[in-house]
């Protein structure tokens, strides 16, 4: 959140996460946590980052900013409403969120949290200042507003069941790795408002999160041993 914090874009600038939180490794400082991986969880330094750009891309669209590049999770999140999340990975820096100051203003970002002991729970807020939405806008609406996504449809998964066999383990091990779960696909909007009356509402993204079969890692089969001719003393 520091590196975020006082953040200028002039009008017409563009906020790339990548661009300024760098790559999220042990070197620049960046802790071990939670990331989503091909339907399963593993520890990465930087793990659990998009709470940044997701919470930041909420901002950017209530302060009616353009957005250039968003991308869902490959599943959902539970820390905001499924359709309203923006994922960057914690490897590679190769998504990326990113929005264009549409402004007539300068806007400066300001992120903080309320306990920055990481170990424990907080609060992160992201707030955008510039001129009024009333005045950047003409007068057309002076407040923005996101409602909840609407649920399109339920995708469920294809295939049979995977089994990895890892011949480390014993015969009998099993181990999920990742569980037999429904995917889904939502419609996000934004509505404008005047004076607190609705003015105008419009599709703002489609989110689809995957549909995922179980997989488990499995020990080699246990195996009898051949009989042998040679008689026992």
């Amino acid at each position: 959140a520091k590196l975020i914090s006082g953040t200028i874009l002039h009008p017409g600038d563009t906020f790339s996460a990548n661009g300024t939180l760098g790559v999220r490794n042990k070197d620049n400082g960046w802790k071990v946590a939670t990331a989503y991986v091909a339907g399963s969880h593993e520890k990465q330094y930087g793990g659990g980052v998009c709470q940044l750009s997701s919470t930041l891309y909420n901002a950017a669209v209530m302060a009616d900013m353009k957005i250039v590049d968003r991308r869902n999770h490959s599943m959902p999140v539970d820390y905001v409403s499924k359709g309203l999340d923006a994922t960057i990975n914690s490897v590679g820096n190769i998504i990326d969120f990113k929005f264009q100051n549409s402004s007539k203003s300068d806007i400066i970002i300001i992120a903080r949290v309320d306990n920055e002991d990481y170990t424990k729970a907080g609060k992160l807020t992201m707030e955008i200042w510039g001129i009024p939405v009333a005045d950047d806008a003409n007068g057309k609406y002076d407040e923005i507003r996101i409602p909840d996504p609407k649920k399109l449809k339920t995708l469920y998964p294809s295939g049979d069941v995977e089994y990895r066999v890892d011949d480390s383990k014993k015969p009998g091990y099993k181990e999920l790795l990742v569980k037999n779960q429904n995917g889904s696909v939502w419609q996000s909007y934004v509505e404008y408002y005047l004076n607190g009356e609705l003015v105008e509402r419009k599709d703002l993204a489609q989110s689809t999160y995957k549909a995922y079969t179980a997989v488990y890692i499995v020990g080699p089969d246990a195996t009898t041993p051949e009989p042998s001719d040679t008689p026992k003393p």
